[in-house]
């Protein structure tokens, strides 16, 4: 499904010319690398046959959505390297790992994916309403991805809420993970005695953007509305914001932060579904 939109200021041409971009500044031979779905049966009835209770000639009966999961392979599949996937955090893609790139292809068969509703995978409406159903939406549709791939043995490399997913992933399916690494996993600690306080502690860290997030976030509701939503309403403005957060968080060159700003702009701004789940999963 095209994600153009002149508001906005994004389309599939754009969103693919940042990419390119990224994949040229990883150092990759270009003919190593290649991005492309792999379609996945993640329909409205997988989710409506485990969560709803409905006869089934009338699941049968309704609209087939077909979903996939984005998927970037790296470096040369000759079957002598162990396969190692790449799982990335929220909000984002796995082309974030794109400076791993280069290196990591010298020694593994690198397959990086896209979470169900993140990045360029298939962004279907998000239903889920309790933890167990959005830990359906991603465990699940990771095992439908790796059953299509016929992969088995997999080194699992996952960043912040992808590390949550790869967790739960891992404890579900342990036959298909080798093993697992985690780079600064998303993950909660025992709630405070004293949440307001704690609550303004954290609030008195954030900027005022991120105040304002915070407070919209915890009042809007959880499965409709995320940090990122507000960037579609704004639209085109909400360029700076993007370009503005990339550099305060990434230590890259100038020239290389315009080029990942534009790529996490594009993808940021495509209509919300899984990131709708952190409201859910991670709700005080």
């Amino acid at each position: 499904m095209r994600e153009d939109s002149l508001w906005k200021g994004t389309s599939d041409e754009k969103l693919q010319e940042a990419e390119d971009k990224l994949v040229e500044l990883s150092g990759i031979d270009l003919s190593l690398f290649k991005s492309y779905k792999v379609d996945i049966e993640f329909e409205d009835q997988d989710y409506l046959e485990n969560y709803v209770t409905l006869p089934r000639f009338v699941l049968k009966r309704m609209p087939r959505i077909q979903n996939y999961i984005w998927t970037y392979e790296i470096g040369e599949n000759d079957g002598s390297k162990p396969v190692v996937v790449l799982i990335h955090g929220y909000g984002m893609s796995s082309m974030v790992y794109y400076r791993t790139f280069k290196k990591l292809s010298e020694k593994y068969h690198v397959i990086a994916i896209d979470l169900l509703g993140f990045g360029r995978s298939s962004r279907p409406e998000f239903k889920a309403t309790t933890i167990d159903e959005c830990e359906h939406f991603f465990v699940n549709s990771i095992e439908m991805w790796r059953e299509k791939m016929g992969l088995t043995d997999l080194t699992l490399i996952c960043h912040s809420f992808g590390g949550y997913i790869g967790a739960l992933y891992s404890s579900r399916y342990p036959e298909y993970v080798k093993q697992i690494m985690f780079l600064s996993p998303l993950g909660t600690t025992p709630l405070s005695t004293d949440i307001d306080s704690a609550t303004k502690d954290f609030l008195e860290k954030q900027s005022l953007h991120g105040k304002l997030m915070i407070q919209l976030f915890y009042y809007m509701p959880p499965n409709s509305f995320s940090p990122y939503s507000p960037l579609r309403l704004f639209g085109r403005l909400s360029s700076y914001i993007v370009h503005s957060d990339a550099k305060m968080s990434y230590q890259l060159p100038e020239n290389e932060i315009e080029i990942f700003a534009s790529y996490h702009y594009q993808i940021l701004l495509r209509s919300g579904s899984g990131e709708f789940a952190l409201g859910i999963m991670f709700r005080c």
